[in-house]
């Protein structure tokens, strides 16, 4: 099935200037980590994730996400991959991914001294090609929380979801996902971050580690460029990938 969502990210970069205002909020990027951290895209804005993954078995990918905050604490957003190049023993194939709708919820803001916390909800629909290996063709759910706290100089972030994964049979298997983010008070207009990640889907034998250090870089409150390098730390997935990409704020609809 082809992807409408590219058409979507398309319009809303063609029309930002005509429809969309620009505002001085403060963008609040959520890639390219497994975790994300408790802050929502600003209260009538637009916000988009774009970025380029490359692995080391030369499979590659085109992240994209849409969010719009929804109110003061609350964030919509969908996330898709217009393009994937998969390497198969039957050949190359290439097509989108997977569409992702979901929700994200500040339950808890920081007052400086204590931590904040969001829970965050996800259906993965099989919008993505089943015979060419770019879906499993099922319906998946993703149910997750973030702690964000400081440890010294730094903010430390701790992620968990719980994983309804739909299989062929019409069957749901339980996985879980851990991460433990660490990311470094700017320097200037860079930072660095890094996370280790654990997932496992304990009744199909299946788990992944993966750690990833990156460097982020604002060129201004509303555009934060970021580059990451994720290494496999098992057979699963691939050895390495090169992540790059960015995080846009758009601005608010015109009145």
């Amino acid at each position: 099935m082809p992807s409408l969502f590219p058409v979507a990210i398309a319009l809303s970069l063609l029309t930002s200037c005509s429809l969309l205002e620009p505002t001085d909020a403060s963008v609040t990027p959520q890639r390219p980590t497994v975790s994300f951290d408790p802050n929502t895209t600003a209260h009538g804005t637009f916000e988009i994730e774009g970025g380029f993954v490359r692995s080391s078995d030369e499979n590659q990918s085109l992240p994209l996400s849409l969010k719009y905050g929804a109110g003061p604490q609350t964030e919509l957003f969908l996330a898709n991959a217009p393009f994937v190049r998969l390497e198969r023993p039957g050949g190359i194939e290439r097509g989108p991914s997977d569409l992702s709708v979901g929700v994200r919820h500040r339950v808890l803001d920081s007052d400086g001294a204590s931590p904040s916390a969001a829970v965050q909800a996800i259906v993965q629909l099989p919008t993505a090609s089943r015979s060419d290996g770019l879906s499993d063709g099922e319906t998946d759910a993703f149910f997750a929380g973030t702690v964000d706290f400081g440890i010294a100089d730094a903010t430390a972030t701790a992620f968990y979801s719980l994983d309804l994964l739909g299989q062929v049979d019409g069957s749901t298997e339980v996985g879980h996902t851990a991460a433990f983010a660490l990311a470094q008070p700017p320097s200037g207009n860079f930072s660095l971050f890094g996370e280790l990640a654990f997932s496992v889907v304990p009744d199909l034998s299946t788990e992944s580690y993966l750690a990833t250090i990156g460097l982020a870089h604002s060129t201004e409150p509303t555009t934060v460029f970021d580059i990451a390098l994720v290494l496999g730390l098992n057979d699963e997935p691939a050895d390495w990938q090169l992540v790059i990409g960015l995080t846009r704020n758009l601005g608010r609809p015109r009145r």
